[in-house]
C-alpha cells in the first residue's frame, strides 16, 4: 500500500477527491475525525430495557464514543465501540433517553457531537399481550411456517 501512495502523491493534488477512491484520505484533509452522521436510535422488544444504535462511517475514526443521557441530562451509560454501532442494555423501561456520538483517533483529537440534539428515544416497558374473556385466557402466539418446495425429480434415461 505505501507504493501506491507514494505513486498517487506524484499523480494526483493532495486535494484530490479521487484519494477516497483509492481507499487513503487526502493529504490535505484536517486531522480531526468526521462527526458521526445518521445517528439512529431503536429500543429493543417491549420489556428488554435495551436500545441499538447506530451511525454512518465517519472518515478518520479509530473508535466511537455513545453515551446515553436522560432528559435532565444525566448521563446514564457510556460504550467505546470500534465499529458504528452499540448496543445498551439495563435501561429503565419507559425512560425516554438521548444518544449522541462522537468520533475520536487513538491517542489524538476528538470530533464534535453528533449533528442536531442527538437522537431520543423511549425504552420500551413491557407489554402484556394476554387478553381475558370470562374465565378464560386468550394468549397471542406468532407461528412461523417455512414452506419447503418438493424436491425436484430427478431425469432417469430409458433403458434400452
Amino acid at each position: 500500500m505505501t507504493g501506491l501512495r507514494e505513486e498517487l502523491d506524484q499523480l494526483i493534488e493532495d486535494d484530490d477527491d479521487r484519494w477516497y477512491a483509492f481507499g487513503f484520505d487526502k493529504p490535505s484533509d484536517p486531522t480531526t475525525p468526521e462527526v458521526p452522521e445518521n445517528l439512529t436510535v431503536t429500543p429493543d422488544p417491549a420489556g428488554s430495557g435495551s436500545i441499538f444504535c447506530n451511525c454512518d462511517d465517519a472518515r478518520r475514526v479509530d473508535k466511537y464514543r455513545f453515551v446515553v443521557t436522560d432528559n435532565a441530562g444525566t448521563k446514564l451509560a457510556e460504550k467505546l465501540a470500534e465499529e458504528s454501532e452499540a448496543m445498551f442494555t439495563g435501561l429503565t423501561a419507559g425512560a425516554t433517553v438521548k444518544v449522541t456520538v462522537t468520533g475520536f483517533k487513538t491517542g489524538g483529537p476528538e470530533s464534535q457531537p453528533s449533528a442536531g440534539a442527538g437522537s431520543r428515544a423511549v425504552v420500551r416497558a413491557p407489554t402484556n399481550k394476554t387478553k381475558k374473556r370470562g374465565r378464560f385466557r386468550l394468549s397471542l402466539v406468532l407461528c412461523f411456517v417455512q414452506l419447503v418446495e418438493p424436491p425436484v425429480a430427478r431425469y432417469t434415461p430409458p433403458r434400452k
